[in-house]
């Protein structure tokens, strides 16, 4: 114990010594060790750069983690901004909207949008607003809806709803198809469903599903009366009396009179019972809330059956319409239709000049003075003004009058202008398209078609109507795309697909796919001449002419010698070094009316024939 006592002390001694020496050293002077001294002035700037240095990291840290606390509270912030400021924004714009000021409303509906394209309720009321005016752009916000909110079945029933009204069920079809398994036991599903599907034609599967709807919900009316109207609409005579019963029944009902009428009226044209007809019209037509097309339909009916008071409805028709552009447009469209260009022309001349305000009235009554070929006329009025999304139909009318007065070079820039001023407006390069069909004008109306190859809701048509034209100029490229097109909507057709595999070998575009291609439908269809002769070429372009040769021996002799069968089977005993057989078949071949490339094929056999035949043996 001791003995650690006097260590204890001895520690003690020792370590207040060393405290002395140090409280001298750091007073300074000469009393200062000699050692320390040393130390202290070689290492101290080392030592402070080193902590300088250890300081870095620490100071880099620090701006690192602030940065990110600014970035991470600039975003949060952003989000939020994007989150809740363009519904207010949109709640806004609507309260604007129904006071009447609609340019502040449009300024904060591209406000919302340029915070958040994706906000529901900007998207929501730019929809309803386009459907309050009565704009087709309302199809496309409707379908957006659809977009941003995947799986939700309100959006698809929505969308439905606004491209029925517009006239484009295919909109409607594809909204409500992707909601099928949500749909399933919702009975608003099938009923929109249904009236989509016989929109579309196809009335058997439309019953099926006003059908699904009716049970799900046995008693809603309006279910019933839209099943009936199908089964009117589908025309089998056993559904008959069913359907007229429930129609009959449901007219009584103030809120579904209107359309069980008009089916009523469908259901007695349909059957030719025509003075049935007009008296449901006329019942029709006398309701409160008849519209316009309720009206036309009663003027079709009293043309068709000759009706004494038709000069008088027709007259009272036009005493309505005064003021109403809409109203006004469509009577002058129906006097083009019934070919009363005279009477039509003669009315418009009475209109008050606010009447040609509207782009829809010139348009009418522009065609109505191109029914009388009167290219002056025409000129004159279609030559100057505005008619906004009905520009296309000015240049193209104007473009007409101007080539039959003789004037080709002032005519050409009026097309382009029209071509050009309706590919800006959606559906006008259709219309335009369908408006010249009969003028004669086959490149023009050629070209146009091309363009809507490109468009998915007119490629079906188009490539169906320009298939006639491009065989006829032997346009084999052409052709090719328009198949293609076609096999897009008709994909189950092998014929349209045989087509495309030929045309596509004859180009030399992806033979190995079109071969595959080939080879595939001739497996399912191995004894018709078309397939056959397709395979047996496709083998000739691999290069394995005298298996194609062996194909096309499985037909009969007598195609073997119809012109078109023969050309190939002329090519492929060349290609063989058939001398003496081959010339008979491309014989035969001179008769056939074949492609450009046909041509080519046969003119190399003929080539290598005389070739053969003229060298020595």
């Amino acid at each position: 114990m001791g003995c650690i006592k006097a260590k204890r002390l001895k520690w003690f001694r020792n370590t207040s010594r060393i405290r002395a020496t140090n409280r001298k050293s750091r007073k300074g002077g000469e009393n200062q060790m000699p050692w320390r001294r040393g130390c202290l002035q070689s290492t101290t700037p080392a030592v402070v750069d080193l902590a300088k240095k250890s300081n870095l990291p620490r100071n880099l840290l620090i701006t690192a983690a602030a940065l990110i606390l600014i970035a991470a509270a600039s975003y949060g912030g952003w989000r939020a901004y994007r989150k809740w400021v363009p519904p207010h924004l949109a709640k806004r714009a609507r309260a604007l909207m129904q006071k009447g000021d609609v340019i502040n409303a449009s300024i904060t509906i591209r406000q919302a949008f340029s915070i958040n394209p994706g906000d529901l309720a900007t998207n929501r009321l730019a929809a309803e607003v386009c459907e309050e005016k009565g704009a087709s752009e309302a199809v496309v916000w409707r379908r957006r809806l659809v977009d941003l909110q995947p799986g939700i079945l309100q959006p698809a029933l929505d969308c439905a709803e606004t491209s029925l009204r517009f006239g484009k069920p295919a909109v409607a079809r594809e909204a409500l198809e992707k909601l099928a398994a949500a749909g399933q036991n919702d009975a608003r599903y099938h009923e929109a469903l249904g009236r989509t599907l016989a929109a579309m034609g196809e009335h058997t599967r439309a019953v099926e599903e006003l059908g699904a709807a009716v049970r799900l919900e046995p008693q809603n009316e309006t279910y019933q009366l839209e099943q009936a109207a199908a089964l009117v609409d589908r025309g089998w005579i056993e559904d008959r009396p069913t359907a007229q019963a429930t129609l009959k029944r449901i007219s009584a009902k103030p809120e579904l009179r209107l359309r069980a009428f008009r089916a009523l009226v469908r259901d007695a044209m349909g059957n030719n019972e025509l003075s049935g007809a007009v008296i449901l019209a006329r019942q029709l037509a006398s309701l409160p809330d008849a519209q316009l097309a309720d009206q036309m339909t009663l003027l079709d009916l009293l043309r068709a059956t000759d009706t004494p008071d038709f000069p008088s409805f027709l007259a009272s028709m036009k005493d309505r319409a005064r003021g109403n552009a809409p109203a006004t447009a469509e009577l002058l469209n129906w006097m083009n239709r019934n070919s009363r260009f005279g009477a039509a022309v003669e009315w418009a001349a009475e209109f008050p000049p606010e009447a040609w305000d509207d782009p829809r009235v010139c348009a009418a009554a522009a065609l109505n003075i191109f029914g009388l070929r009167s290219w002056a006329a025409l000129e004159s009025f279609t030559e100057t003004g505005n008619w906004q999304r009905l520009e296309y139909v000015r240049h193209a009318l104007l473009s007409r009058a101007l080539r039959e007065e003789g004037s080709v070079s002032q005519s050409a820039p009026q097309w382009d202008a029209a071509v050009a001023s309706a590919a800006k407006v959606p559906g006008a390069t259709a219309e335009l398209t369908r408006m010249v069909a009969n003028w004669g004008w086959e490149a023009q109306y050629t070209d146009l078609l091309r363009a809507l190859l490109k468009d998915p809701k007119e490629s079906a048509w188009a490539s169906q109507t320009i298939l006639p034209i491009l065989s006829r100029t032997k346009d084999t490229a052409g052709l090719l795309d328009a198949t293609a097109r076609y096999r897009e909507t008709h994909q189950g057709n092998d014929a349209a697909a045989n087509n495309f595999a030929l045309y596509s070998l004859l180009l030399g575009r992806d033979v190995a796919h079109a071969s595959e291609l080939a080879r595939t439908l001739y497996e399912r269809h191995p004894y018709e001449a078309d397939y056959v002769s397709t395979y047996a070429f496709s083998l000739h372009r691999l290069g394995q002419s005298e298996r194609a040769l062996q194909v096309m021996k499985c037909l009969s002799p007598a195609i073997l010698k119809t012109p078109n069968f023969a050309a190939y089977y002329g090519v492929l005993l060349a290609a063989t070094a058939d001398w003496d057989r081959a010339p008979a078949f491309l014989e035969l071949a001179k008769k056939a009316d074949l492609l450009p490339e046909e041509q080519a094929l046969l003119r190399t056999a003929r080539e290598e024939i005389q070739t053969a035949r003229s060298e020595p043996e």
